[in-house]
Parts: C-alpha cells; structure tokens; sequence
C-alpha cells in the first residue's frame, strides 16, 4: 500500500472517512500482526494488540504529523504498544508465579494444555521465535524491522529515533546472538 506520507490519505482519515480507515487496516494488518507476533511470541495477543493499534491510530489520527510517514507512524505505534504489553505479560506472569508458589496444589496449566510433539516445521518456528523472544528489546526491534519487515536503514532509524551507525551495530549484535543461538538447530 502506498499512503505512506499521503496527505490527503491523512485527511480523509481525519475526516472519519470509513472507506480510508477500511484501506488503512487492509494495508498494514498483516505487517503490524507479523510484527507484533515476533515481537510477542503469541498468536492471541499479537491478534489483540493489532485490534489495539488500529483504534489508537483511529482515535488519535488528527494528531498525526503529515511531515512524517504514516508507515513509520504504525510501526511506532506497534513497537511501542508491544513493549507495554510485555511489560505488562511479565508483570501479571511474575504475580501468577508468585500466587501458585503460595497456594498448594496449583497446577500449571500451560503444561496440561502443551500439546505432545509438534512437527519439525513448527518446533523449528518455535525455536526460531524462542531466539528472537531472548533478545534484548531494542535489539529485537532493529531485527524485527529490517530481517522481517523489509525497512530500510532509513526508515528504522526514523522509527526507532536513533541513528543508522548505532542502528546497524544493534542489528549485527542481534544477528550474531541468533546464529550462535541456533547454531545447534538450523544451519547458519
């Protein structure tokens, strides 16, 4: 979808246009789901938080900067509100674990729900995301934007607020953190 940097685009969604909302969501869905999931790790709340991120670009679009690519907006957007929730995930994490040590006979219900051996395909996919999820965040980010989303430096630089010389440090450290880490799993 090209609306990146469209003003008029901008301003039909200023002016409540569905029709330009309904374009909006059908252009960046898949890429802000995507990116939310290997950022997340999880299906349900990737899916949550992409609902989460369209109402928020919906609410607060007239606030939006036309100077600034509406792209780079979203991602801003996502990356911010993904870094929240997993604050958030590990937060509510931290206070269940601390609750099951202080009640017996709590069962962990992840373990009863695991299913019992997944394909190669997938338990590939999950080693792959395991790796990505053990980044640090702003290393994860830089890799998410440009190995998955396609950004170029530029872009994810803008996004990210830092340059492209620290930006690519961030991005070769992560690279090299993923084959030492898959080394064992897939050839690298």
């Amino acid at each position: 979808m090209t609306v990146k940097g469209d003003a008029r685009f901008i301003r039909h969604l200023r002016a409540g246009r569905g029709k330009a909302f309904n374009e909006l969501v059908l252009g960046y869905k898949d890429r802000v789901f995507n990116l939310s999931y290997r950022f997340l790790g999880d299906w349900q709340e990737a899916n949550e938080l992409a609902r989460e991120v369209f109402i928020s670009l919906n609410k607060n679009i007239r606030s939006f900067r036309v100077q600034s690519g509406l792209s780079t907006r979203i991602y801003k957007i996502t990356l911010d509100m993904c870094k929240s929730r997993l604050a958030n995930l590990r937060s509510e994490k931290n206070k269940i674990t601390a609750g099951a040590e202080e009640v017996p006979g709590t069962v962990n219900l992840r373990v009863l729900n695991a299913p019992n051996r997944l394909l190669e395909k997938k338990e590939l996919e999950m080693s792959v995301q395991a790796a990505i999820n053990a980044l640090p965040e702003e290393r994860k980010e830089v890799l998410l934007l440009r190995d998955i989303e396609g950004l170029s430096y530029r872009e994810i630089s803008e996004i990210l607020a830092i340059e492209e010389k620290t930006l690519k440090l961030r991005l070769n450290k992560a690279r090299q953190v993923l084959r030492d880490g898959l080394a064992g799993v897939i050839d690298v």
